[in-house]
């Protein structure tokens, strides 16, 4: 008989765990944000290893001495890439440690130390007496694996009586046998009285919870992989029951050494291509890597009554062992799919609640392929919808950091939900067919993507596995906390605004010339930095002279600062530069003169300003409320129309594209993104004087005006979308949209004698679009190209602006009566009329009903806000389009236009940054543009008492020790072994 699990689940409900700090270090990451950093820009830090100079010790282990590779090698390694710590400094002057006895301590401790005091003081710790009673109930739990590092050097180094032995049978004399010997115990730390405590793996929770002073439970759990997420529950149990107030866990990994590569080497387990390739065709084992990663965890309750910074909420962890499996290290496909179902049962979720799943993912064949069918299978059963959940692993960019692992994919998955970004997986160039992806609940997320709300209104949720040798698995459910951001969050950085100004054009030059030399000092980060902070909220005198620039780096700065100094010996008033660096001796007045346009249909691009959803929370509440209305209606939702999960297939893509050219997509897409960008702006202070879109547009910029609210506006563009999609129109000719490049006259006159044929769009001095039958277009086609007239026909679903889309007339119209409508609060001019609409709302509904079937007198349009004194053209939404139109039509007159998202394939946050530096030179009265970046970091000058030391993952050896060491190595010394042959000639 089978036996029935039983569970208590659902009467001990757990309570819900705040994250309330992190603290971590990576390969090539020596903070979070840094760790955030790399997971975002897709950085493989896994690196091929290099074989020092043989006096250079790093720690580590040379490829000339240990690789081989054929895995069958004895005593040597088939694997020659890893991901490495960063070099850290460590002053253990700081931390209490006689320097001394730095080398008789494993590194494992020494980083657990940093790490720790990186998260407290993220969580608010401090070591005076405001924090004593919190610390007396703060406990540290700690995945650690085996001893430290410096256990490898002091346990080969009790190995010298059997050298005494060997050396002695080849016959050598007593003393040389002793010098031998000495010279190879060089090669080693010494044992100490500290060398004890220094390689136990309990010792790594001791040593923090000694310094910190901590109270609560101190101890290290060892779940082989899974070792985490295994402490992390224990946290979670030590929480619940009231044994601690809070909890320093998590995981720490500091093993990088020949030891762990021969581990895994004849298991074998290690990838032979040296790249991590979780759920890839081509995967074929892991890569190993070091890391140390640590939360703080309190009760929820406990931490919003103390006002905490809360990163994510822990709903549930579920646990199972795989009980008898193939092997003791083989995983098993019952095993994890118990942990799953406890995990969901737990929580009180199913897996229709979580939209990432960050896997253990560590790139062996059979493990990825047996976690993958649990999941899946899990899911399945759940009817969980078809590729909705990404799926990714962090070990595709810093490799199997084994103990610390969990830890890693937690801090991954918390700042993911913190921050809003589903965050990509690397090195995937195929799945593996065996799991029949595109069957499944998911997708390999291969790129960084907006995370937008779920269009049910439920929270944002994530689930993390994590499975050990020695058949033990864990899963655990992530929630965000707040659905979005008011105040600065955001963990990464983005490219910074520079404006430097003075009150006029030499003491601007001589500005530029002292911070060039502030940011070329020693301490030019810190005054970067800090001049970044003082500047960001400064607005700029109208007669100040002054120039801007947008960088990604300090070096960038220094660049931009030398020739903008280069540009500035020329005694110009205002000029530009390739590089994006804007120059004005004063501002332009520019009130009564901004102008906001509104992009329509064709201007839609798959992955449209994605940085700037990834990076503002106006973006991503717009897309959730357009995707809301849509999934009320039983529609597609926008967003995942936008920015569609990864696909590895070509067809695929190409459908992609394809889906968003549909115009009940494309209209409610350009609306939003268009609307997103505009909200961002109206959060610093931007109001323009006119208003105008162009076809679609028009209804965006009648939003924007106030004559539509937020609701409304997003019914309408959903509902003028699937007015004019041809389906409502099936079986008719559709007819075909022509843009033509050539004066408009000359075109009345080819098109005169034509009947089905109309101008629709009067996009510019040198561009008019030709609407009309399917037939008459491509004719015209023709004939436009043997005259040389160059044209293209677009991919429209149907000739806009003519009698092809009156079907669409009626059920618009329908939708505008019933929609409450303002008075516009700026002008906003019509494409019907080329005027601004009327201060009458049934007026309004009148025109705008009609736009469908008029044709667009953008031009027109524009010319008369020129007349009017606009002239700085703002286009507000995906590409440059209109910027391109307005610059036609103003050719000869002076004007400026911007678009604020005019590429395909640049970072759509980089070149946003850059027009508004343009427009604030130009005189663009705005506030702060980016109210969500954190104060940038300040680097606290160095205790004179202190005595940093430079460290990475290696083995530390003290300067003597080192100097003995690479003396024994090194030094040729022949004197013994002179004298013996010395010796033996004689005795003949």
């Amino acid at each position: 008989m089978k036996p029935v699990e039983t569970s208590n689940c659902k009467e001990r409900q757990p309570i819900p765990i705040a994250i309330v700090g992190i603290g971590s270090i990576f390969p090539e990451a020596r903070t979070v944000g840094e760790f955030w950093e790399n997971i975002l820009s897709r950085k493989n830090s896994i690196q091929e290893i290099v074989d020092r100079e043989p006096e250079y010790y790093d720690g580590y282990w040379r490829m000339d001495e240990y690789f081989n590779s054929d895995p069958a090698t004895s005593d040597r390694t088939y694997g020659k890439t890893g991901a490495f710590f960063p070099e850290v400094e460590f002053d253990p002057i700081e931390f209490g440690i006689p320097p001394i006895n730095l080398e008789s301590i494993s590194t494992v401790q020494i980083m657990a130390l940093l790490v720790a005091k990186q998260a407290l003081a993220d969580a608010g710790y401090t070591r005076d007496e405001s924090t004593a009673l919190l610390r007396d109930k703060t406990g540290v739990i700690l995945g650690v694996g085996g001893s430290g590092n410096i256990a490898f050097t002091l346990a080969a180094r009790t190995d010298a009586p059997r050298w005494e032995k060997v050396i002695k049978n080849f016959g050598f004399p007593d003393e040389m046998v002793t010098s031998i010997v000495e010279k190879l115990k060089s090669l080693y730390a010494n044992w100490r009285e500290s060398s004890f405590p220094g390689l136990l793996a309990n010792v790594v929770s001791g040593r923090i919870t000694s310094h910190f002073d901590l109270g609560g439970t101190n101890c290290t759990i060892d779940a082989a992989c899974a070792s985490s997420l295994a402490a992390i529950k224990m946290a979670i149990a030590e929480l619940t029951d009231g044994s601690c107030d809070a909890v320093l866990t998590g995981g720490v990994n500091v093993d990088n050494s020949i030891v762990a590569y021969m581990c895994f080497s004849k298991t074998p387990a290690l990838s032979r291509e040296g790249l991590s390739r979780p759920f890839d065709a081509d995967s074929d084992g892991i890569v190993l890597g070091d890391g140390v990663g640590m939360v703080v965890l309190k009760r929820l309750e406990d931490a919003e009554r103390d006002g905490n910074k809360i990163y994510g909420v822990i709903k549930s962890i579920g646990t199972s062992s795989d009980g008898r499996a193939k092997s003791i290290y083989a995983p098993r496909f019952e095993g994890q799919v118990k942990a799953l179902n406890r995990a969901y049962e737990r929580a009180g979720l199913t897996p229709k609640d979580i939209q990432l799943v960050e896997a253990h993912g560590t790139g062996t064949v059979a493990g990825d392929i047996c976690e993958f069918k649990s999941i899946a299978s899990v899911y399945d059963e759940h009817q969980v919808a078809k590729e909705s959940v990404a799926l990714g692993s962090v070990k595709s960019q810093i490799g199997h950091t084994r103990t610390a692992a969990g830890a890693a994919s937690l801090i991954k998955a918390t700042l993911a939900l913190y921050n809003k970004i589903l965050p990509p997986t690397i090195n995937v160039t195929q799945p593996n067919p065996q799991f029949e992806l595109e069957n499944s609940s998911f997708y390999l997320n291969a790129q960084t993507r907006p995370w937008i709300q779920p269009p049910n209104g439920s929270k944002r949720r994530a689930a993390i596995s994590s499975f050990g040798f020695g058949g033990t698995n864990f899963h655990l459910v992530l929630e965000e906390y707040q659905k979005e951001h008011e105040a600065p969050y955001r963990t990464h950085n983005v490219p910074d605004i520079v404006i430097v100004q003075a009150s006029n054009r030499d003491t601007l030059i001589a500005t530029c010339e002292e911070l060039l030399e502030k940011f070329k000092s020693s301490a030019g980060k810190n005054c970067y930095h800090q001049y970044l902070n003082d500047s960001r909220h400064q607005k700029i005198p109208i007669n100040s002279a002054r120039i801007g620039f947008v960088s990604e780096s300090l070096e960038q700065t220094i660049e931009y600062l030398k020739e903008s100094l280069l540009m500035l010996a020329h005694a110009k008033d205002y000029w530009q530069h390739p590089k994006g660096i804007y120059y004005r001796t004063v501002g332009m007045d520019l009130n009564g003169k901004v102008v906001a346009l509104f992009p329509g249909q064709g201007s839609q691009y798959v992955n449209m300003a994605a940085e700037l959803a990834n990076n503002y929370p106006q973006m991503r509440q717009v897309l959730s409320d357009m995707n809301q209305i849509l999934y009320q209606q039983n529609q597609p939702i926008v967003s995942d129309i936008i920015y569609p999960p990864t696909t590895f297939n070509q067809d695929k893509k190409i459908k992609q594209e394809q889906e968003l050219l549909k115009t009940e997509n494309a209209q409610p897409a350009i609306g939003a993104i268009s609307a997103g960008i505009y909200k961002i702006l109206q959060k610093a202070g931007f109001k323009p004087d006119f208003i105008m879109g162009h076809s679609f547009g028009e209804l965006t910029a009648l939003w924007a005006s106030g004559v539509l609210s937020d609701e409304a506006f997003y019914h309408l563009a959903i509902a003028r979308g699937r007015a004019m999609s041809f389906e409502n129109n099936s079986g008719l000719d559709s007819g075909l949209m022509l843009a033509v490049n050539a004066n408009e006259q000359k075109i009345k006159d080819i098109i005169d004698n034509v009947a089905d044929i109309k101008i629709t769009n009067y996009n510019s001095n040198s561009q008019v679009v030709l609407g009309g039958s399917k037939q008459s277009i491509k004719a015209l086609h023709e004939l436009f190209q043997s005259q040389g007239i160059k044209s293209i026909i677009l991919n429209v679903s149907n000739a806009f602006h003519t009698d092809f889309v009156s079907h669409a007339s009626k059920p618009f119209a329908q939708s505008i009566a019933l929609t409450d409508f303002e008075l516009p609060s700026i002008p906003v001019y019509s494409n019907v009329t080329a005027r601004p609409y009327p201060h009458n709302t049934d007026k309004i509904k009148k025109i705008l009903a009609g736009h469908l079937v008029s044709s667009v007198a953008f031009r027109q349009g524009i010319e008369l806000i020129y007349n009017q004194g606009g002239s700085v053209f703002i286009e507000i939404g995906p590409k440059k389009v209109l910027t391109n139109f307005v610059s036609d039509i103003l050719r000869d007159k002076e004007h400026i236009a911007v678009s604020l998202n005019p590429g395909l394939i640049a970072n759509s946050e980089y070149e946003f940054r850059r027009s508004i530096v343009q427009l604030l030179v130009a005189g663009l009265d705005i506030e702060n543009i980016d109210p969500y970046q954190m104060p940038k970091p300040i680097e606290q000058p160095k205790s004179k008492r202190g005595l940093p030391i430079t460290l990475n993952g290696g083995v530390y050896l003290n300067p003597q020790t080192l100097e003995l060491r690479q003396s024994s190595l090194l030094q040729r010394d022949t004197t013994l072994l002179d004298a013996l042959i010395k010796q033996q000639i004689h005795s003949r």
